[in-house]
């Protein structure tokens, strides 16, 4: 039988006993090519045991007629190649003889056999294959660029022992030469077991294979690392089509019919290639059948194109005369724009494209380059010390050229730091620039003066991060929060009292994110600039590590050094960004959430033109013992390993010289500034010159500001210098221009009369908040206008042809209605570690088992699973920490064992909403926080149908329950399902708890109904100076909400007295009891109804 129950041949059955065995043999001719899979199938009377009447199935591949399997090795060891899943990036090479192929014609698939402890499909694979003459790789790689790319996509590698055949994209015409294959696992995110090899062998060539891995480093296939050649290889079958196809040779000739040696011969449409030695002749053996365009070149000839009808099982011959190219005389001058007249003795001048040329100017500047091809079009650059360089195109036609002269500007520089500031008033705007250093550039930055204009931010908590800046530092103050033998401060700085630092007198923070270092230069006439500091890296790599990202691409590291820490200096190419006026530079420290070092210091900080020869460190790996080791273990064998010893007496404290500087002989006299719009900063016709003499300051201010149209505007400033030479310009932030003349204020009330704080007013792009008496105000142009507001808990509203006057103000008050809870659930209904509760929609896309909790069991543990009902006080033992935000139950999604999540948790068709609000939170932060999204589909449950309203990034949950509310005001006349996607990556646990949807009080309610007693939330959160708190009342009963700090301590009793059935608020002031205003922090407020208790958190932001 066949794939689908296509019966492909039986035979007829005979007596069998009771255990017996019998052998029966079934021809089968495959009539169609490709992956399928066969199996037998028993049909006998009486059977005893009906469920073992089909055999397992045979995967099996049908080859097209012709096709040739070749093996090459007898796979009697393993190893891990081609592709090491033990390392998250690997780069393999091998050579395969042609003796040992022994044949030639389409290549179309390779095959390797596995034997893999764990189970990786659709892992990402890339394949180049070529031919040449070498026999092995003793004299380094062959290159990706030199090879033929036929693979790349995804292979599945199940566990066990497998044959994987890979299928080319692009099969390769194999002309019977010794064949280089070249493979590449792509940087990923995980390493596995490293029992997942392959079958190998070793050789009789001792250095035919190259084989790389990394964890930190990104193999690049076009230029392949420095490794030690080995004679193994993997056991390896290739299929071969050699039907349909013949041979094509010739002669490649020049003039006078000599044969002519390196022209190359090409097949289009195809991967053949052929270079010709001293005799001139190709040939190509396996050629597919039909008309071919075949073209001989050669470099300073023409080329030649035949058209080649090629035949089965034939040979056709065809020949090739080339002609050499005509060669010309291009001539000129190279002149300074200082003195135009006059030539610059020994400058440079070089044309590149069909052939790179270079010359000298002699002592009248002028330069003569013989026997350049003719007909080609060359990119050209001047070059002259102490000017920029002249860059251009030259068309060289059949004739000589005179280029005449080439103007080679002056070396200005730009200022830097162009800072725009409107006045208050909108009178004017206020310009200052920082002087061009006299390098151009900021030269050595030793930080003993300033922090040298360098920014710290970050990607975490803390908007500035753990970098600081000092110049009065002294290790006798380095006071650690955490200890341990391997956390070293540095001694000193490297040189002075002054450098940066995360943080300066005690150990970084477990962050989990980055801390970044910021500055941005101007490299305009640098032709190799070079990033050169000096660095004391404690960190604890590959968990906490170093890097240098250039606008935004990191090219140096990660780096660390925590066995050994000492100043080292580090020097960095930046090649790659010369001539460019905005160049950022930004030091990037990556610190987990687990255990830290001392940190990462930087010193003496050299921007400017090489001073020698760049080699960019090398990226760190970390050591083989520390694999799979979580942080804090990995940490406690090195300092276990690693005994208290001295680290810091052999430091080296010379300070790094003085970084050259240009010479030259002009002499900066001032400055000149220009306004513009944005978006013409290339049309520099159309900026306005605001100074028609050169200013000496570095200061102006645009006093024509109040009078200009609408628009964004921008300003630019120029270096002058002498001879009226001018720099790069250096450009402001942008500055809006717009005209405010008339004003829009109002009241936003309940229907109750009782004033909304919070509320967001929004006319066009302009946004007001309603402040604690419900009142706001916005200044916005004359005209007529929408004004709309939304405020949590009410119903959006809006009032259309709102006029606003010149000069006047516009009275818009709002009257909102309360919304009403159409969905509320607290998963407390449902039976147990459920895996199903209905009317939620559980939609478990990655369909991978989970992880449980150690030590810890209840049913559906490690399952397969979208979301479970978790009760933590039903498990055993019971869990500590998971308690829900309320009641005893949540909804909770367990990591994937093959992550990421992707897990769906869907809501029963709602109609008209309002607003979503729910709680989540982190179960732990050890593995990383969770992510989630929010999704909204009018279609269906399907995950294709929603749309992420919960921004253009994944939400992380905190490890406390934290609220989150979202407008679904675009839905308000709709259907909807509301989707809660987990898509944490190798997580725990992700908690949701108390969903809520609100929508339109229907029309015929006259009294919005309680349907429970709850403390609502507070808005704004945080907030400053006030925020108003919301409850519900179901029945008559006595109500205190009271105010704590951290400490437990009562701050303030807002409300201590009996409520009847209804909904309230109250504001509190962020006064305490003897109406003192408190300070900035964290505050729980707690509600109390009879038996009703429930406590929420707010954060005073001042």
């Amino acid at each position: 039988m066949k794939e689908g129950g296509v019966l492909l041949g039986s035979a007829a059955g005979v007596t069998i006993n009771s255990l017996q065995t019998l052998d029966f043999t079934i021809n089968w001719t495959p009539t169609a090519t490709g992956a399928t899979y066969i199996y037998g199938e028993v049909e006998m009377t009486g059977d005893e045991i009906a469920t073992n009447n089909q055999t397992p199935h045979l995967n099996v591949n049908v080859y097209p007629e012709g096709t040739v399997a070749i093996t090459v090795g007898t796979g009697n060891s393993t190893g891990r190649m081609p592709m090491d899943f033990f390392y998250y990036n690997s780069l393999f090479e091998t050579i395969y003889l042609a003796s040992e192929l022994n044949i030639g014609g389409l290549l179309t698939d390779i095959q390797f056999y596995n034997n893999f402890s764990s189970n990786l499909p659709n892992k990402p694979t890339n394949i180049w294959v070529g031919e040449t003459t070498q026999t092995d790789l003793s004299a380094g790689w062959i290159p990706s660029t030199q090879l033929t790319q036929v693979f790349n996509g995804n292979v599945d590698y199940p566990s066990g022992s497998n044959d994987i055949i890979i299928h080319l994209t692009t099969p390769y015409p194999y002309g019977g030469g010794n064949l280089v294959v070249m493979i590449e696992r792509p940087m990923d995110t995980d390493w596995y077991s490293s029992s997942d090899v392959f079958r190998t062998q070793t050789g009789t060539v001792s250095n035919r294979t190259r084989n790389a891995y990394s964890d930190s480093v990104d193999y690049d296939p076009a230029n392949p690392p420095t490794v030690t050649p080995t004679a193994m290889f993997p056991k390896t079958t290739f299929m071969f089509i050699t039907d349909g196809l013949g041979a094509i040779t010739g002669t490649v000739y020049g003039p006078g019919n000599v044969p002519l040696a390196g022209a190359t011969v090409t097949v289009a449409g195809t991967n053949l290639s052929y270079t010709t030695s001293t005799d001139g002749t190709f040939t190509f053996p396996y050629v597919a059948e039909g008309e071919h365009q075949v073209t001989a070149s050669k470099y300073g000839y023409y080329d030649v194109t035949n058209t080649v009808t090629v035949i089965e099982n034939q040979t056709v011959t065809t020949n090739f005369t080339l002609t050499p190219l005509p060669q010309v005389t291009v001539t000129g001058r190279i002149v300074g724009s200082d003195q135009p007249t006059v030539g610059l003795a020994d400058a440079t001048i070089n044309l590149s494209g069909y052939e790179s040329y270079q010359a000298t100017t002699n002592a009248t500047g002028n330069f003569t380059i013989t026997n350049v091809y003719a007909n080609h079009t060359y990119n050209y650059v001047a070059h002259a010390t102490g000017y920029q360089d002249a860059t251009g195109q030259i068309v060289v036609g059949s004739t000589d050229v005179n280029m005449g002269d080439i103007v080679v500007n002056e070396m200005s520089f730009p200022p830097s730091n162009v800072v725009a500031t409107e006045a208050i008033d909108g009178t004017n705007v206020t310009l200052i620039w920082n002087s061009p250093s006299p390098t151009g550039l900021t030269g050595l930055e030793d930080f003993e003066l300033n922090d040298g204009g360098w920014v710290p931010s970050s990607n975490w908590s803390n908007p500035l991060g753990d970098w600081e800046w000092t110049n009065t530092y002294d290790v006798a103050n380095w006071s650690p929060e955490y200890t341990g033998t391997n956390i070293i401060p540095p001694p000193n700085c490297h040189s002075g009292t002054g450098m940066w630092g995360t943080k300066i007198n005690t150990n970084y923070t477990n962050s989990g994110g980055f801390n970044y270092l910021t500055k941005t230069f101007n490299l305009s006439g640098i032709s190799e600039p070079q990033l050169r500091f000096w660095s004391w890296e404690n960190v604890f790599g590959n968990f906490d590590y170093c890097q240098v990202a250039v606008n935004g691409t990191v090219i140096w590291g990660p780096s660390w050094d925590y066995t050994n820490t000492q100043w080292q200096e580090r020097v960095v190419d930046l090649s790659a960004y010369a001539g460019m006026s905005e160049v950022e530079i930004q030091f990037q420290m990556y610190a987990s959430t687990v255990v830290n070092y001392a940190g990462w210091y930087i010193d003496d900080v050299y921007v400017g033109p090489a001073q020698s020869k760049v080699t960019n460190s090398p990226s760190c790996i970390i050591p083989s013992e520390l694999r799979g080791l979580s942080e804090k273990e990995a940490a406690a064998y090195v300092e276990k390993a690693n005994s208290p010893r001295d680290r810091i007496s052999n430091h080296s404290l010379s300070r790094m010289g003085t970084p050259p500087s240009i010479n030259n002989d002009r002499v900066m006299v001032g400055y000149k500034v220009w306004r513009l719009l944005q978006g013409q900063e290339s049309n520099e016709d159309s900026w306005i010159l605001l100074t028609d003499a050169v200013t000496q300051d570095t200061t102006f201010i645009d006093t024509d500001w109040a009078t200009l149209p609408d628009g964004t505007y921008k300003w630019a400033v120029k270096s002058i210098y002498s001879n009226e030479v001018q720099s790069e310009p250096a450009f402001s932030n942008t500055l809006i221009k717009i005209t405010y003349i008339g004003t829009i204020a109002g009241v936003v009330r309940n229907t109750q009369n009782a004033p909304i704080s919070g509320a967001i007013v929004t006319c066009g792009n302009v946004t007001a908040t309603t402040n604690s008496v419900g009142a706001y105000s916005m200044i916005v142009q004359a005209g007529t206008h929408t004004v709309a507001v939304f405020a949590s808990g009410y119903l959006p509203a809006s009032q259309e042809n709102v006029i606003v006057v010149d000069g006047q103000t516009t009275t818009v008050n709002f009257v909102l209605t309360a919304s009403v809870v159409i969905f509320h659930d607290g998963f407390e209904s449902y039976s147990n570690f459920a895996l199903s509760f209905s009317p939620w929609t559980l939609v478990d896309v990655d369909q991978s088992s989970t992880y449980g909790i150690q030590n810890v069991s209840f049913p559906n543990s490690g399952s397969p699973m979208a979301y479970i009902i978790f009760v933590p006080s039903a498990t055993t033992p019971p869990v500590t920490g998971a308690n829900p935000h309320s009641g005893i139950k949540e909804a909770a999604s367990f990591a994937s064992i093959n992550p990421p999540n992707n897990d769906w948790m869907i809501s029963p068709l709602l109609h008209n909403p309002i607003e979503l609000q729910f709680w989540a939170r982190s179960y732990t932060d050890q593995y990383g926080l969770e992510r989630f999204r929010v999704g909204v589909s009018t279609t269906g449950t399907n995950p294709t149908d929603f749309t992420i309203i919960s921004g253009e990034n994944p939400v992380e949950a905190p490890v406390t329950w934290t609220g989150y509310t979202y407008p679904l005001t675009d839905y308000m006349d709709s259907d909807i399902y509301i989707g809660i996607q987990c898509i944490s990556n190798n997580a725990f646990m992700f908690l949701v708890d108390d969903v809520m949807v609100r929508s339109a009080t229907p029309v015929d309610d006259v009294i919005i109904p309680v349907l429970a007693t709850e403390l609502q939330g507070n808005y704004p959160n945080p907030f400053n100076p006030e925020t108003t708190i919301r409850y519900s009342v179901k029945e008559t009963t006595p109500v205190t909400i009271e105010v704590y700090n951290l400490k437990g301590q009562l701050v303030r009793t807002l409300v201590n007295e009996v409520k009847t059935a209804g909904n309230y608020s109250v504001v509190w002031n962020g006064r305490d009891s003897h109406n003192q205003p408190v300070s900035s922090g964290v505050y729980f407020y707690k509600m109390n109804a009879g038996k009703y208790s429930s406590t929420k958190k707010m954060i005073m932001m001042k």
